[in-house]
């Protein structure tokens, strides 16, 4: 065993960069401590990792979840793609990882819910996993119902991880059976302590909403040469403030709804696009929604329904329109409802090169163009 005596636990072993999906990347250092304690904390055997595993993830290597944890605690091959090449010609994405597991054999995956979508569609078409994952596991935002049609056809068991760059792993939530998987739910905590707290920083009860605390030894200490960034991330008495919205519920599961920055403000009150997401996002044409709000002069934000329809569907604007009428059951002319005004079907919502959705740059194309605006990515704004 090779020993570096000037090397500490307190030294920075690897500095990871964040999404951005919130306005520019920031740099995390993490120190041998914390990646050790949370990556190789456990005995990795005693929980199902093993030297045979052949694991596929395409995140990043400087993203968290694209960290090569079971490469470096188990000797396991790991699958990557290089992602600056393209996609083969006439090939779908979904098509192409089919094509990946059934090549390498891989007997599990870290998608996100984009690339899980993406098998989804191909299967549809035909195209099928010669044999099931044995383990699905989920991260990079709040997880839908339709996420779980994987069980049976991709995979027998799935896990979704609730986590980010600065506080690691925050929950887990194991998934057999689609009926057992409530929307948005993200498990319960696992070693570290989590609360909710409302605008004036209190600790909120049980089923009320508001900003996800979290303190652990896994949370990192600043990021790198930005101590102004630091200093807003925590509060005085120390715990990271995670800028994601949920809730507990009554059996301590953790709920995640959307960021607090995406929260929609309309004639003074507030609207969590997780929410509203959810209720529409079961309709049985629709594959996923994304609830947006843009600035609007008269009443601060006006809320926009970005929809994403199953293949071959024909649900139309009008259909949606009336749809959300019959769920909300508000006029839009009062001032508390979150029933939306405009509606868009798109092709493909912008995500980053990590498959997280792009929120901010939805948001900056429809502030652009408001009304008018036909995009490359979606066929009908009206």
């Amino acid at each position: 065993m090779f020993e570096d005596e000037s090397i500490s636990e307190d030294d920075t072993a690897m500095i990871f960069l964040t999404s951005g999906t919130t306005g520019f990347s920031k740099l995390v250092p993490h120190t041998h401590f914390r990646l050790l304690r949370v990556f190789f904390g456990k005995d990795m055997k005693r929980y199902g990792l093993h030297e045979d595993i052949v694991l596929f993830n395409m995140q990043s290597l400087g993203w968290l979840g694209g960290f090569p944890s079971y490469y470096i605690g188990v000797g396991c091959r790991r699958i990557l793609i290089d992602q600056t090449n393209g996609l083969p010609e006439n090939m779908s994405m979904g098509v192409f990882l089919v094509n990946i597991f059934n090549l390498n054999k891989v007997n599990r995956a870290g998608l996100t819910t984009r690339d899980i979508q993406y098998v989804l569609d191909a299967i549809d078409e035909g195209h099928k996993v010669d044999k099931q994952l044995n383990l699905l596991t989920i991260g990079g935002g709040p997880v839908h119902n339709a996420t779980m049609e994987a069980l049976g056809k991709i995979t027998h068991h799935m896990t979704n991880f609730y986590g980010g760059t600065e506080f690691m792993l925050v929950s887990i939530l194991a998934v057999t059976k689609i009926s057992d998987f409530q929307d948005m739910c993200a498990g319960r905590p696992v070693d570290c302590d989590v609360k909710i707290v409302g605008e004036d920083a209190e600790e909120l009860a049980g089923g009320e909403q508001g900003e996800i605390l979290v303190r652990s030894e896994g949370i990192f200490k600043g990021y790198l040469n930005n101590p102004s960034k630091t200093e807003a991330a925590f509060t005085k008495d120390g715990w990271y403030k995670t800028g994601d919205i949920g809730y507990f519920d009554k059996e301590g599961q953790l709920f995640v709804l959307c960021r607090k920055a995406d929260v929609i403000t309309k004639d003074g009150f507030c609207h969590y696009p997780g929410w509203i997401e959810q209720l529409i996002g079961k309709h049985h044409e629709i594959v996923k929604c994304v609830v947006i709000g843009i600035p609007d002069p008269v009443h601060h934000e006006e809320i926009y329904l970005c929809l994403k329809r199953m293949p071959g569907a024909k649900v139309s604007i009008d259909d949606m329109r009336e749809h959300c009428k019959n769920l909300f059951l508000t006029d839009q002319d009062d001032k508390m409802t979150p029933l939306p005004k405009y509606y868009l079907i798109f092709d493909e919502f912008y995500c980053n090169d990590n498959g997280k959705l792009d929120r901010k740059k939805m948001r900056q194309e429809l502030s652009d163009g408001c009304k008018g605006i036909y995009s490359r990515t979606s066929k009908l704004i009206y």
